[in-house]
């Protein structure tokens, strides 16, 4: 179903500012480039220089699609570069694996896969720097493996960050996904799982759209962070869904400048520790609207954390419509955030933050803390209710406005929505294919165990009865082609039917010739019908 609507919204005249400032629609698929097709396993190879070489042939506007063929539904890879204008699109049943070797990941100093005290050792799985135009999608996953042995070791990727949490070090351990310096991203109808750190890291971005992602990463995975916008602007996250091991979306502002227009709506967030701002605050964040949350499990539900060590100003932050449940901390506001033992000069400063209809419907812990006197928390609620038996902490705080009781968020909690398992279709052997009528075979459409019979009858089609058929578009590999109705290829003209929208049933006559190629349609395409225009309409 595609969302028309504009993510604008209507705030009171002092909170206008406080979102994107684009406008953002729903994305869109891309034509495919070129189509690879996936292997049974997910081991023992790497799949990255087919991959990128893909990449780097690919024009811009268009994928190149990771698909699957009946059990050839796996790939992985090491690390991988986008560029400008070119989607990596992981179609539905397909998944590519972050390979588990480090040595592919190091930057040089072998110390990928250890802990030392800088913990940048490793390269991120997929990278995109000062690209474009760039994007991941489709509605498959990109699994970075966290949770696998590391190859050549004993622990996994999260084992090692554990040790390093005991050990008081860093864990040089691959983040999944990196935007740096950036222009319009987007990652759309993509499951993101198991990263070994975070998963998507946005620093010095201009515009970055998340639409329909999955996040999906056990809750005791350390350091495994939803999306960190960090020194960016023109951000949205919207239509998703994240469960993770550590903040599920955190919005940061380091020296690099500050983090700016930022729209994150109609999401739902659970294991993970909330919907935070900072802790890194010192260059700033400003103009964040958050809207139509729910949390569900989290540790932490609205936070903004910070300290004087990396403390900036903090302004601008609306949270409307946020439903919380069986959060520790529902509201976390602090600025003494795992706060050193000798002060530093960088002061949190939060003004100029409103929380209008939010509930609490599990009692917690509610922070409202300024840094002193001279700096305070200044919040204004507006509707804003807790369940009974809340433990409320204020200090340092101007607060207009006050809790109320009775929080009700019917209907707003919904379940995870975990995958559904796949099941194929069998297939026939061609002595099994002997015993059934095609007549009735094609009759049937629909997913396994739930089959219907279709109206449209194949066999009636006028490319089956020799009824006069006039081509859209046609493809001919030895006349020129002139991009708009005659193509040299059949992936280039299913690609312009696709792109040039409409909804009635396309046909693309097909000259005789031999065309090797493996043809991508995207779901959602229109009825198309491929036609020899040879003497014999069906061959092609």
């Amino acid at each position: 179903m595609r969302h028309a609507a504009l993510l604008a919204c209507a705030l009171a005249p002092a909170y206008a500012w406080a979102q994107d400032g684009r406008t953002v629609r729903e994305p869109v698929l891309p034509p495919a480039c070129a189509v690879l097709i996936g292997e049974t396993t997910h081991a023992g190879r790497d799949d990255a220089p087919r991959i990128q070489a893909a990449i780097d042939k690919c024009a811009p506007g268009h994928a190149v699609v990771l698909a699957a063929s009946n059990d050839r539904r796996s790939f992985v890879a090491g690390p991988l570069q986008l560029r400008d204008g070119v989607t990596l699109l992981v179609d539905t049943g397909t998944t590519l694996y972050a390979s588990t070797d480090p040595r592919l990941f190091d930057r040089g100093a072998g110390t990928c896969g250890t802990n030392d005290a800088s913990g940048r050792g490793c390269r991120p799985f997929i990278a995109a720097e000062k690209v474009r135009g760039a994007g991941i999608m489709g509605g498959g996953t990109i699994d970075g493996q966290g949770g696998a042995t590391v190859l050549g070791r004993t622990e996994t990727w999260w084992q090692i960050a554990r040790r390093a949490q005991k050990e008081k070090t860093r864990q040089n351990v691959p983040r999944l996904i990196q935007f740096d310096q950036a222009q319009d991203v987007t990652l759309y109808r993509i499951t993101l799982k198991n990263s070994p750190n975070f998963h998507v890291t946005l620093n010095g971005v201009d515009g970055f759209t998340a639409w329909r992602v999955t996040i999906d990463t056990p809750h005791d995975a350390r350091n495994t962070d939803g999306i960190d916008p960090i020194s960016s602007r023109n951000v949205t996250i919207a239509h998703s869904v994240i469960r993770t091991g550590d903040d599920n979306v955190a919005v940061k502002a380091g020296s690099n400048g500050p983090t700016e227009n930022v729209s994150i709506l109609h999401n739902r967030f659970y294991s993970g520790h909330g919907m935070s701002i900072g802790s890194e605050t010192n260059g700033g964040v400003h103009n964040v609207l958050v809207d139509d949350l729910t949390m569900d499990g989290t540790t932490s539900g609205l936070r903004i954390k910070s300290n004087d060590m990396r403390g900036g100003r903090v302004d601008g932050i609306v949270y409307r419509d946020v439903c919380l449940r069986g959060i520790r901390s529902p509201i976390e506001i602090t600025t003494h955030y795992e706060q050193p033992a000798q002060p530093g000069g960088l002061v949190p400063e939060y003004a100029g933050i409103r929380m209008e209809r939010v509930r609490s419907t599990t009692p917690g812990r509610i922070l409202l803390q300024g840094h002193d006197d001279a700096h305070p928390l200044v919040l204004d609620l507006r509707d804003v209710a807790i369940a009974a038996g809340s433990d409320v902490k204020q200090e340092h705080a101007r607060v207009q406005g006050k809790f109320g009781a009775g929080a009700d968020c019917a209907g707003r909690f919904l379940p995870f929505p975990e995958p559904v398992a796949r099941n194929p279709r069998p297939q026939l052997t061609a002595g099994q294919a002997r015993a059934y009528d095609y007549r009735t075979v094609l009759q049937y459409v629909g997913p396994v165990g739930n089959e219907r019979i279709d109206p449209w009858d194949p066999l009636a089609d006028p490319v089956v009865t020799n009824a006069d058929l006039r081509a859209d578009y046609t493809v001919d590999a030895g006349a020129p082609a002139d991009g708009t109705t005659r193509f040299a290829t059949v992936q280039a003209a299913v690609s312009r039917a696709v792109t040039a929208g409409g909804k009635r049933r396309i046909v693309i006559g097909i000259a005789p010739g031999t065309y090797r190629e493996l043809v991508y349609v995207p779901a959602g395409a229109p009825p198309i019908t491929l036609a020899g225009t040879g003497a014999d309409p069906q061959a092609v």
